[in-house]
């Protein structure tokens, strides 16, 4: 819920993609074509508050895979790949919004 990260900090989006990497589930990257860190993409949420939304590339798999576990190995095969996306939205309010007073009914 929103009160728990009032900053914006995404720290529990950032141990989700942690985790999903380690365990060779998934790997995160920037969708728009500009060839951003995601890293830099939610810091750039965080920060901006008129983003109304983060749009994040997943690939699940694309890591190879061997007998023995090592990914290097000469016979080692890439495991099936697909894509898709993660989109993040925050309950905040535009800066461009908070000057209005609220309407009555």
């Amino acid at each position: 819920f929103a009160a728990g990260d009032p900053h914006d900090e995404l720290n529990q989006l950032h141990m989700a993609i942690a985790f999903a990497v380690q365990h060779k589930v998934g790997s995160f990257y920037d969708p728009s074509g500009h060839h951003r860190d995601v890293n830099a993409i939610i810091e750039e949420f965080g920060e901006d508050k008129d983003m109304p939304y983060m749009h994040l590339g997943i690939r699940y798999g694309g890591w190879k895979s061997s007998s023995n576990g090592t990914s290097y190995c000469a016979g080692a095969e890439e495991l099936p790949t697909s894509f898709g996306h993660l989109f993040v939205v925050k309950n905040r309010v535009s800066s461009c919004l908070s000057n209005l007073e609220v309407q009555g009914l």
